[in-house]
């Protein structure tokens, strides 16, 4: 059973990708397809917060993934126009 989730929240200029519940390095490619096929239809002047606030726990393999992978997406998207930030994160995920 998968124990993590990511929802996309809103459209256009506010659109939010939630992450939730617990990102473990063993869902790392199922998070980070869903994370790619979310972001597909951000269009240019848009923006996309990564909301992080409901993520109870993160393993250090996959915040790294997922840092790795914002920063090469983020130049990506910003290639095409969209801002795009990691917005609510907690304790449990900036250690």
């Amino acid at each position: 059973m998968r124990r993590s989730a990511i929802e996309r929240l809103g459209e256009g200029q506010g659109a939010t990708l939630a992450l939730s519940g617990h990102l473990t390095f063993v869902e790392a490619a199922d998070i980070w397809k869903e994370v790619r096929e979310n972001v597909e239809a951000v269009k240019k002047g848009e923006h996309l917060a990564f909301d992080m606030s409901r993520v109870e726990a993160v393993d250090g393999g996959t915040m790294a993934l997922l840092v790795q992978k914002k920063i090469h997406l983020r130049g990506e998207l910003a290639a095409r126009g969209v801002v795009a930030d990691f917005v609510g994160a907690t304790k449990t995920c900036r250690r």
